[in-house]
């Protein structure tokens, strides 16, 4: 796909992605329209703390400013491809805790096709930024594997906040998932979670590189 094309598809998926985040984000947290199949039982400051609700608004922001930057026909600026990387790993950690951890664990399928916002937030959103990252972006050089720090350094640092913010509550009622219910599970086990969802955001963050590398190799770009 010639550079022109593509840029003209980004301009629409990023749109699209605004348009979705800002619909998903915001019924996450004034719940405006909730499903009778499925309701979330948390307030407005509950709704911010949710990791997924974080990437996709990350991914808003990035979206939206993007699509800015294309339609008036500019380059990224370093900061921009900065965030748009973070927004697009989140989004993909928020993909595959969803749907490898949290559903099956719990068998709560309908956090996967819920149509009040789960759907966008956890499926489609992440899937379409990754396809305009992956495939659409015209990067012109190589992605550093030094991002997998920055991305994971942010994610243990959202865990470690969640967790210093329950110890001074003093209770598990604002935990944003089960894995954070630390006045409920042993110590070591909120351990071994937490080095589990950093090993994991590693690995996803190397492969994400890999596979955006690999992607801007084919098409001939030098490193």
């Amino acid at each position: 796909m010639e550079i022109k094309k593509r840029r003209i598809f980004s301009i629409i998926i990023l749109i699209f992605i605004t348009l979705l985040a800002t619909f998903g984000v915001s019924n996450a947290i004034f719940r405006y329209l909730v499903t009778p199949s499925y309701k979330l039982n948390y307030v407005f400051w509950f709704a911010l703390t949710r990791y997924t609700n974080i990437s996709n608004i990350l991914g808003l922001i990035a979206s939206l400013i993007s699509s800015i930057y294309l339609i008036r026909n500019k380059e990224y600026p370093f900061w921009l491809k900065i965030l748009r990387f973070i927004a697009a790993s989140f989004l993909l950690f928020t993909f595959v805790i969803v749907y490898v951890i949290l559903a099956p664990i719990s068998k709560d399928w309908k956090l996967i096709y819920d149509p009040s916002y789960l759907l966008y937030t956890h499926t489609i959103i992440p899937l379409a930024t990754l396809f305009e990252y992956l495939y659409l972006d015209n990067k012109n050089k190589l992605l550093s594997y030094k991002l997998t720090f920055v991305s994971t350094g942010l994610t243990l640092t959202y865990g470690i906040t969640i967790i210093i913010a329950l110890l001074i509550v003093g209770n598990d009622n604002g935990a944003p998932y089960p894995f954070f219910e630390i006045h409920r599970l042993p110590p070591y086990q909120t351990v071994l979670f937490m080095l589990g969802l950093v090993t994991i955001s590693v690995i996803l963050n190397l492969l994400f590189i890999y596979l955006s590398n690999l992607i801007t190799k084919k098409r001939k770009i030098p490193s």
